[in-house]
């Protein structure tokens, strides 16, 4: 019901207005001082007008010169809006409005918020034809270009600085012509996603779970002992390693190990001949800290030239083919080869990076959310409202409500509200005291330092809902909200829950939420 006085709004442009409202149906009651009557419009047409015994073109001639009455506006069911009594049809109804193309862009669900992509039609004979209908403007074709990889319109307004008038234009030109897709996902396949994500999350927290007894077997089976196991597919370096150790004279293979470079230290084995100059500036070019663990060094080696070098090297030279042919084998094999434990093994060959996947279209969490929320609560409890000069004034004021001027002063004295809230001697409880400094803040007693102070202070007090305030820190987008709720309405599912799995916010989001409700709910 629409209710207004016609020296306010004109009969023309009320008229005018009712024909823009696309599918609907209105009667509008005409009264001035004891004369009464009715006009009908009808998806943007008028198809009747009667006024005492005048009907048709007479008595809309009549009040469309009528400066003073009342109009009240009535909507029509379907089933009604085709009166028995038709006596016009005039048309007011103009093509292309913007009410139009909201309409259409409602009906194709697609907003300015969805991504659009180039249609395949574009540029086909089916396309032409539909520019006959409907032709693009230049901005139209800029857009086009531009949307090539998938973006919103949205950002287009930002790009081209666009008003919402002129994206929505440019949008429903590019969709009633075919040119862009809307790549906008369906309610199953957001499920979908959500649903494969969780079960990522259980396996991921299974293997998390299982790794520390996974290691602790492999460490338990790898050495025995002391000593590294010698179990099929060992290196054959190893036993260059033990051969050099117990010519030395060690006890243990590793105590032949020293990653030390002649630099950097000056303590050396007895007996052991200086490296040749090659070898120690190998040694010295390669970073202590990139150097691999268990590393036979110059200092290691005997002499260059000497029969033990030599016949050390012979050993290296067939280990190195033996490997080779190992290697070989093992490509040509179905069964993986069970991988050394030793130290000393030449590093494996890394595996060829995976192919990229596919680019998505839309992604429901393209990151993990801060705990917007909980941030937000934080920062309220912690601010220290200022003063207005109305407040100032107030507070010499003797009429002013006792818990009030204590909040105020106490806000003067420069506590936080935390402390404002917690304070036994102000007010009754902390549901009261979050009352109060939200009068206080509408009234102009105190200043916000934000406006997120003021909507977080309404979520506490339940008087704005939890969707809508992800909406209004955009955490979350009309379109993406739409799609929530509907999405919960099919499934059965809580809100919340769709909230938090989608990513739009935190488990430790609501559970602070639910925690600080409780604490300033009305006692």
């Amino acid at each position: 019901m629409i209710e207004g006085n016609l020296s306010d709004v004109s009969l023309p442009g009320l008229l005018q207005f009712l024909a823009t409202e696309s599918n609907k149906s209105f009667s509008v009651q005409l009264t001035n001082g004891s004369q009464k009557g009715e006009v009908t419009v009808c998806d943007g047409e008028i198809l009747a007008a009667n006024f005492g015994l005048l009907e048709g073109n007479d008595a809309l001639t009549e009040f469309l010169f009528w400066t003073e009455g009342t109009f009240s506006v009535e909507r029509l069911a379907q089933s009604a809006s085709s009166p028995e009594n038709c006596n016009l049809k005039i048309a007011l109804k103009q093509v292309n409005t913007f009410a139009d193309q909201m309409l259409f862009l409602q009906q194709s669900n697609v907003g300015l918020n969805t991504e659009i992509v180039p249609s395949p039609k574009f540029g086909t004979q089916e396309w032409q034809e539909a520019l006959q209908k409907q032709p693009l403007y230049k901005e139209d074709y800029v857009v086009l270009g531009w949307v090539t990889d998938g973006r919103t319109m949205r950002q287009a307004m930002r790009e081209f600085s666009f008003d919402v008038v002129q994206a929505t234009s440019s949008l429903f030109r590019l969709l009633s012509t075919g040119s862009v897709d809307s790549i906008r996902p369906s309610l199953d396949s957001i499920l979908e996603q959500v649903e494969k994500k969780s079960e990522l999350e259980a396996v991921a927290d299974k293997a998390e779970t299982e790794k520390p007894s996974k290691a602790k077997g492999t460490e338990s089976g790898a050495n025995k002992n002391g000593h590294q196991s010698g179990g099929k597919g060992q290196q054959p370096a190893a036993e260059l390693v033990a051969q050099l150790a117990s010519e030395q004279g060690l006890d243990h293979p590793d105590a032949a190990i020293e990653v030390k470079s002649e630099a950097n230290s000056d303590t050396k084995l007895e007996g052991k001949p200086e490296p040749a100059p090659a070898l120690v500036e190998e040694q010295i070019a390669e970073p202590e800290d990139r150097r691999p663990a268990g590393v036979i060094t110059s200092d290691s080696l005997p002499a260059v030239g000497s029969a033990e070098f030599n016949e050390l090297m012979a050993k290296a030279q067939n280990a190195s083919i033996k490997n080779d042919e190992e290697k070989a084998v093992t490509q040509t094999t179905v069964l993986e080869k069970p991988k050394s434990q030793t130290s000393f093994a030449p590093p494996e060959r890394q595996p060829e990076p995976e192919a990229e996947p596919e680019k998505k279209s839309f992604d429901i969490r393209r990151t993990d959310p801060l705990p917007l929320v909980a941030i937000d609560i934080e920062r309220l409890f912690q601010t220290c409202f200022h003063v207005a000069p109305f407040g100032q004034v107030a507070l010499s004021n003797n009429a002013l409500d006792d818990d009030l001027k204590k909040i105020v002063s106490a806000f003067k004295t420069g506590k936080t509200f935390i402390n404002v809230a917690t304070d036994g001697g102000i007010g009754r409880d902390p549901a009261q005291v979050l009352h109060t400094c939200k009068y206080a803040l509408e009234r102009g007693y105190i200043d916000p330092p934000d406006q997120v102070v003021s909507l977080t202070a309404d979520l506490l007090l339940g008087r704005v809902e939890l969707e809508q305030y992800l909406l209004q820190r955009r955490r979350l987008n009309g379109d993406e909200l739409r799609d929530v709720v509907e999405l919960a309405r099919q499934k059965g599912v809580k809100l919340v829950e769709l909230l938090v799995k989608m990513g739009f916010m935190t488990d430790s989001d609501w559970d602070r939420l639910t925690r600080e409700k409780e604490r300033f709910a009305p006692r």
